[in-house]
């Protein structure tokens, strides 16, 4: 597959792609697709109910997915073209659902995924960029981060590793300290705690009863409050980084489906027409020109249809040029004898000012409605039904080939973030209040909270109800209930603490790297493309290919580079920036492949149709051009019209002395016809007249006449006087040359060549027959009318340009009137079909496929995982590891409180067991049972009192036994000694 898009893609996709991609969750497909195919019994083979219930799962959903990629490409094609195609088009069919399937399946999840998350009341937060990159920088460890110097600076893959494996171990452990200190004091907690360490009982030989003071006391219950209100709002930050983070994924995942939806199905609001539907609707171009398709047969039919309209331009065209060709050749202006050399001194100047007309003419026919219909129809019968059918096939499968690679990479690749099982799996332990991580937020939260309650109840019970009160008590009075709950308080809490500093520590070094990729994403262009490519050796063989694709990169993502594209103007249109390779090495843009030589000579013959339509006339006949040019022919006279070369007949000794005489020299301006002609207010000499200006020099010969060309005359002066010399040379040029241009002197007097043999046919001889249709117009099966030379006299000469005025009056009747007949077929049928099958099917795909939607949604994307996600995750191990650590002062706080009073219940001695005397314990017990024993007479006699003990020195590290800050137990302690000293 071609490289194309791939570096692109690798930097959006690089830093959320899974170590391992879960299969597709198939029984997630809607139920309300389940008939989807009943309205189209006809076109879509159905598999037996029965045999798919007995299928697996996957077969099914494959086939379903199948036959609903065939119901789209079939709802492509009009049923018209589908029902009439042969059998190539069906195998066109079968290889867009081969290609389409997974596409549809792509397609509609991502429609799903978008519907889920983009809510069209939600709003985007406000995404403080500045705050979120510096962030990026600092966590990543500055701009010259490893990232960035192992993907740009690095040479290849190889250096690439030796750059991470260089890594700063101070900076590892700058991000990782919390994972070591976790380990450190799960293992301090381990060894210290619940071993017999020499330390631990170290620490128990300082073991004794110890007063809570009324400071202490005070002390350690700002500590608890002021290490509560910290863990409470790390756990409440904790849930705010989640929230952030939250939002951050929920942007991810929609800009990931709105933009496989968008490539996929398109979306007109950012002109672009999807890959679908460009794939599709070129196919339809394809399977539109199979041969004996309903669209050629309907093309062919109108072309047919006009032969008449391409016969009458062709026929006009090859007049026009003959009458040209005519009027401009040699042997007409410069009449000789055929087979010799000799010039007669004669020119038909007029003739040449008569042709001068013709190029302005014949270019008003090549601009007028008959030559827009001419072109429109020979275009389309050339690219649609001649021989570059075949090539516009060609540049249209050409076109279709990196569509399709785009489409396939694009399902390859972000197909996984919107197909269920894969993306949304992952996603789903991290998104949303359902989600794993919430559970273990709230989970971690409650926990806090049951251990500050512990912590808080315990201290209490240590403070205020370390003893028991009961006056029948017996036995060591401290109780073990705070003894518990403080132990239970300071173990959690160690406990927690560690997992808390190894999930932050583990969360602050996975934002490391992808805070460096989130860097890469932010200040990709063109250039750092060619550095990542270079680093990671993406084996590229074409380097065009490399250029073309990061430059589409760097256009239609590149944030950094989006200003600098719209300074320049630049195009936006992927049509412009994808290139193809022709069979001969170079390249050719996808819009030049597939609209410049394929389609566009059909669309600028048809818009020149309807600008000529619209501007010029549409009878030709009526043309003052034309109008004026059969005015001129039709009075035109070739006799009149040859008019002796003064220049040269002076120069010739034998007509030069015609000069010297005014009788004479009125020959250098005689025409050929024998009486003069008036052309407005210029009289031109004719040879009557000529004749009789110098008759008087002489004797006529008799019976002479300019009709029989023999008009002579005997000059009766010597030829050695200047009267004489004039007379004979005048003698001689009426004889040498004017009756011998009239007699023997060749002209061309060309006509078209019959189609139906080799004789002669002149179109001043068309006409209509009974049913309308011109007959005689001498063009052949291809519409053209070959030339037959004719040579002919001056007479014949004469003759045939005057009836050029017929010929022209003829030839464009006949082509107005195929214009009116065809204009319909040609600019309204002819039209519709080429507009509609592959004009707008082309010109749709073309003009809507702006990548400028693109820039948007990759912004979109780096604020989604980069300023929200990573720096949700960034907080959320801020407070992990902050809450581990108050938890650890914590731990150390209740260890303190538990120790002092797990001593104080230990080291408790009872002032009762060193009594000897045992009746003071019956008389208690005594007491205890007197409502339920009846009085006896033989109750013994009470002891004598005990002497009262002698007074012990007094205790400065620690106070007497019972003694207690409050009421209660000084009562208690005063009613306990009344009882001992009793």
């Amino acid at each position: 597959m071609s490289p194309v898009f791939w570096v692109p893609l690798l930097l959006v996709l690089l830093p959320l792609l899974p170590l391992a991609a879960g299969q597709a969750n198939v029984s997630m497909i809607p139920a309300r697709w389940s008939n989807v195919f009943t309205s189209n019994a006809p076109l879509v083979r159905q598999a037996d109910a029965s045999t798919s219930r007995r299928l697996p799962l996957v077969v099914s959903t494959t086939t379903y997915w199948h036959e609903r990629a065939r119901a789209r490409a079939i709802q492509a094609i009009p049923t018209t073209t589908l029902l009439e195609t042969t059998t190539s088009t069906s195998s066109l069919i079968d290889a867009i659902v081969s290609m389409s399937a997974d596409s549809v399946k792509t397609a509609e999840f991502a429609s799903k995924q978008k519907g889920k998350y983009c809510k069209p009341d939600s709003q985007k937060s406000d995404i403080d960029r500045g705050a979120g990159r510096e962030y990026l920088v600092n966590t990543a460890g500055g701009d010259d981060n490893v990232v960035n110097r192992a993907f740009t600076q690095s040479a290849n893959p190889q250096e690439m590793v030796r750059t991470f494996q260089e890594i700063d171990p101070a900076f590892v452990l700058g991000n990782g300290w919390p994972i070591a200190l976790s380990f450190l004091t799960l293992f301090v907690f381990s060894i210290c705690c619940w071993t017999p360490f020499p330390m631990c009982k170290c620490m128990r030989c300082f073991a004794r009863e110890r007063y809570n003071s009324r400071s202490y006391m005070n002390c350690c219950k700002i500590l608890l409050s002021l290490l509560s209100i910290g863990i409470l709002s790390t756990g409440v930050l904790a849930f705010v980084a989640f929230y952030d983070m939250d939002a951050g994924m929920v942007l991810t995942t929609c800009t990931s489906a709105t933009l496989v939806d968008d490539l996929l199905d398109g979306n007109p609001d950012v002109n672009f027409v999807g890959l679908l539907h460009a794939m599709n609707k070129l196919q339809q171009l394809l399977a539109t020109v199979e041969p004996n398709s309903v669209f050629l047969a309907d093309v062919e039919s109108v072309v047919q249809n006009t032969t008449h309209l391409q016969h009458s331009f062709l026929l006009a065209q090859d007049t026009l040029l003959l009458l040209q060709e005519m009027l401009e050749l040699e042997r007409n202006f410069k009449p000789s004898i055929l087979g010799n050399n000799l010039d007669l001194l004669h020119r038909c100047e007029a003739c040449r000012a008569l042709s001068s007309r013709l190029p302005p003419l014949r270019q008003a026919l090549d601009k007028g409605v008959g030559a827009a219909m001419h072109y429109a129809r020979k275009e389309v019968a050339r690219q649609i039904l001649g021989e570059d059918l075949e090539y516009m096939k060609a540049d249209v499968s050409r076109s279709i080939e990196p569509m399709r690679e785009y489409h396939s990479l694009l399902v390859d690749t972000l197909g996984w973030f919107v197909t269920p099982g894969k993306f949304d799996f992952f996603l789903g332990f991290v998104q949303g209040t359902g989600s794993l991580l919430w559970f273990l937020i709230v989970y971690g939260f409650v926990v806090s909270l049951l251990i500050l309650s512990c912590s808080g109840y315990g201290t209490y019970l240590v403070f205020y109800h370390p003893k028991e009160l009961h006056i029948d008590f017996v036995g060591n009075v401290y109780k073990k209930k705070p003894i518990r709950m403080t132990c239970c308080s300071w173990n959690n809490a160690v406990l927690y603490s560690c997992s808390m500093l190894f999930i932050g520590g583990i969360v602050a070094v996975i934002t490391v790297p992808l805070a460096g990729v989130c860097l890469l994403m932010e200040d990709f262009d063109y250039d750092l493309g060619h550095n990542i490519v270079r680093a990671i050796g993406l084996n590229i063989s074409d380097p065009e290919d490399l250029d073309m694709t990061l430059s589409i990169a760097d256009r239609c993502l590149s944030v950094k580079s989006s200003a600098l594209h719209e300074e320049k103007n630049s195009s936006w249109n992927l049509m412009d920036m994808i290139k193809i390779r022709q069979p001969n090495g170079s390249y050719l843009t996808l819009r030049r492949q597939l609209v410049i030589r394929a389609i566009d000579p059909v669309n600028k013959v048809f818009n020149h149709l309807t600008s000529t339509v619209e501007a010029a006339p549409r009878r030709f006949s009526n043309l003052p051009e034309l109008q004026n040019l059969r005015d001129s022919l039709r009075v035109f006279s070739a006799k009149v019209s040859m008019l002796p070369a003064v220049d040269i007949v002076k120069t010739k000794d034998r007509y030069k002395d015609m000069s010297l005489d005014s009788r004479t020299q009125v020959g250098l301006t005689t025409s050929l016809a024998c009486s003069s002609y008036f052309n407005l207010d210029e009289r031109v000499v004719g040879i009557d007249d000529f004749f009789n200006s110098f008759k008087s020099m002489g004797t006529a010969v008799s019976g002479g006449s300019c009709a029989n060309n023999d008009l002579r005359l005997h000059c009766t002066d010597p030829s050695s006087t200047d009267t004489g010399k004039a007379c004979r040379a005048a003698n001689l040029f009426l004889g040498e040359m004017k009756n011998t241009i009239r007699l023997q002197a060749t002209f061309r007097c060309n006509v078209f060549k019959s189609p139906r043999g080799s004789g002669p046919c002149d179109v001043k001889d068309m006409h209509k027959d009974a049913q309308g249709a011109w007959q005689n117009t001498c063009v052949g099966a291809d519409g053209r009318a070959v030339v037959l030379p004719v040579y002919c006299n001056l007479e014949q000469f004469d003759r045939y340009i005057e009836q050029w005025d017929q010929r022209l009056a003829n030839v464009f009747a006949n082509l107005d009137e195929s214009v009116d007949s065809s204009i319909t077929k040609v600019n309204v049928d002819m039209r519709g079909l080429i507009t509609g099958k592959i004009l707008r099917p082309v010109y749709d795909v073309v003009e809507a496929f702006d990548c400028t939607f693109m820039t948007p949604l990759y912004r979109d994307l780096i604020d989604g995982m980069c300023y929200q996600g990573m720096r949700g995750f960034g907080t959320l191990s801020f407070n992990y590891v902050a809450t581990a650590m108050l938890m650890i002062v914590l731990s150390l706080s209740m260890f303190c409180i538990w120790r002092k009073a797990h001593d104080n219940w230990e080291k408790w001695v009872d002032p009762l067991e060193d009594l000897e005397d045992t009746a003071f314990l019956d008389f208690l017990d005594h007491i205890a049972n007197i409502d339920e024993e009846p009085a006896s007479a033989d109750m013994p006699e009470l002891p004598e009192p005990l002497p009262a003990p002698p007074p012990e020195p007094p205790d400065t590290s620690a106070t007497t036994y019972g003694a207690r800050s409050d009421q209660g137990d000084t009562a208690a302690n005063s009613e306990m000694d009344n009882f001992a000293r009793v």
